[in-house]
């Protein structure tokens, strides 16, 4: 799992990120390239590019549910699949690492089954309407993997690993 929030556990805002952060953004590339990551339509729909690439993106969607996926944007191995049953999904040995990126409704499906979680904590609180669920980190080790400023959002972040106990 990989996230972003703020201190008041917010994630998103209108469908989108409620702050501009490169560095999160470079994290989160660095983190998930190479490997699947599994999204909602909503978090789908708002990426700006799509697929994303040197990954294989994975939509949780319902059956009969039209997607828009871009043509001819995919290299190699890596590319765009629907999954209806969540449940399948998870019973497939073909794929070993899943990154789970939002939203929030999948967030809260796997929060108390990941093993491992990629956490970029914004040290303010942020507008927002979307929300990343409560969890008890005393369940994990906190590994602080950096941390930086952005002058422009006038945010202090963290970049987190958490490892269940």
């Amino acid at each position: 799992m990989i996230s972003a929030k703020a201190n008041n556990n917010v994630i998103g805002r209108g469908n989108g990120l409620p702050w501009n952060l490169p560095e999160d953004l470079k994290f989160f590339k660095e983190t998930t390239s190479g490997h699947a990551v599994l999204m909602g339509l909503n978090t789908w729909n708002s990426l700006p590019h799509k697929p994303l690439k040197n990954r294989l993106n994975f939509i949780l969607c319902p059956e009969g549910t039209e997607v828009v996926i871009p043509d001819g944007k995919y290299e190699g191995p890596f590319g765009v699949e629907l999954v209806h049953d969540i449940d399948k999904f998870l019973q497939r040995t073909d794929i070993e690492d899943v990154f789970i990126m939002g939203g929030a409704s999948l967030y809260r499906l796997f929060i108390d089954k990941v093993d491992e979680l990629y956490l970029t904590m914004i040290e303010e609180d942020v507008e927002g309407d979307v929300y990343f669920p409560e969890f008890d980190e005393n369940d994990f080790d906190r590994y602080v993997l950096g941390s930086g400023y952005d002058e422009k959002e006038n945010l202090h972040y963290t970049f987190n690993k958490f490892v269940k106990k």
